[in-house]
C-alpha cells in the first residue's frame, strides 16, 4: 500500500495542464483544444463587452456552452474508456487510473472555467 500512495503523489507533483495533455488520447486533445479555444474568444469578448458597457453577448453566451459541453464530452469520454479498461484488465488499484482520473478533471474543470468567465461576462447587461 505505501508504495501505491508513493507513486500517487508522484504523479500528482507532476500534474499540469500541459502534462494532461501529452498524455491523452487524441479525441480528448481535441476537446483540450475546443474548450481552451472557447476560453480565450470568451475571455476576450467579456472583456470588450464589459470596457463598452453593451448589450448581453449571444457569442460570449455560445462559447460559454461550447466550452462547458466540450469539458464534459472530454471528461465522459476519458471516465467511459478508463472504465471499460479497467474492466477488460480485472484491475482494480486505483494508482494505475489515477492519470485518467486526472484528465477528466482537468478537461471538465476548464470548461466549468470557461462556461463561468462567459456567464460573469454578461452578468449585468440588459438584453439587447
Amino acid at each position: 500500500m505505501h508504495d501505491d500512495t508513493a507513486e500517487m503523489i508522484g504523479t500528482l507533483k507532476a500534474f499540469s495542464f500541459l502534462g494532461v495533455y501529452d498524455t491523452a488520447t487524441p479525441l480528448v486533445k481535441l476537446m483540450l483544444i475546443i474548450v481552451a479555444g472557447a476560453g480565450v474568444i470568451a475571455l476576450i469578448t467579456a472583456i470588450m463587452r464589459r470596457l463598452s458597457n453593451g448589450p448581453r453577448s449571444s457569442l460570449l453566451a455560445m462559447m460559454g456552452q461550447i466550452g462547458l459541453y466540450a469539458g464534459l464530452a472530454g471528461a465522459g469520454y476519458t471516465a467511459t474508456a478508463t472504465y471499460l479498461t479497467a474492466k477488460a484488465l480485472h484491475e482494480t488499484r486505483f494508482v494505475i487510473y489515477e492519470p485518467e482520473v486526472i484528465e477528466a478533471v482537468c478537461v471538465l474543470l476548464l470548461g466549468v472555467v470557461v462556461y463561468l468567465v462567459a456567464r460573469l461576462g454578461n452578468a449585468g447587461a440588459k438584453r439587447a
